[in-house]
């Protein structure tokens, strides 16, 4: 047998191995579906047997609450008043539980106002301490090329000026 010969053997039992293989492949989806249908056909089956059953248990049940259609009215309207009695407890509550969150919003809302003033009041000194730091470092600067006189003559006159400030 020559390489040609044993090429074509494998090319042709590869061509059935697919042949094979896409037929088992139909076969199978073939059988899934059939029993598919025949499942969804036994399900319709017991659902209308079912749905015939339940028809005629609702006449059974009609004619027994025909029957039973004064007693039930009675018991219904005690319901009623009860829970229209048990609703009225429950809006009450729900009431004092709104007013007690009207006020923690409040409460809260005072807290943000205030820590917002607070917070306007840390910046503004903020903004003061940085003025006084800048004002601080140009005296100190100013201060820096003055001789031993002239450093003598600016405390005297500091001095002076807060006496007058404050007497």
């Amino acid at each position: 047998m020559n390489a040609f010969e044993l090429a074509l053997s494998a090319v042709v039992a590869l061509v059935a191995l697919g042949i094979g293989t896409f037929g088992g492949f139909v076969y199978a989806r073939e059988t899934t579906q059939r029993k598919h249908a025949e499942q969804l056909n036994q399900q319709k089956e017991s659902a209308e047997a079912r749905l015939l059953e339940i028809q005629a248990q609702q006449r059974d049940a009609l004619r027994e609450a025909k029957d039973e259609t004064t007693k039930i009215r009675t018991s219904l309207e005690s319901e009623n008043r009860e829970r229209r009695q048990e609703i009225k407890r429950h809006e009450l509550r729900l009431q004092q539980k709104e007013e007690q969150l009207d006020r923690k919003i409040e409460g809260i809302e005072k807290r943000e106002r205030q820590l917002s003033q607070r917070q306007q009041e840390l910046d503004t000194y903020k903004i003061q301490l940085e003025q006084l730091q800048i004002q601080r470092t140009a005296e100190l600067e100013r201060v820096g090329r003055m001789n031993q006189q002239e450093a003598r003559e600016e405390l005297i006159r500091t001095v002076e000026e807060t006496a007058r400030r404050d007497s």
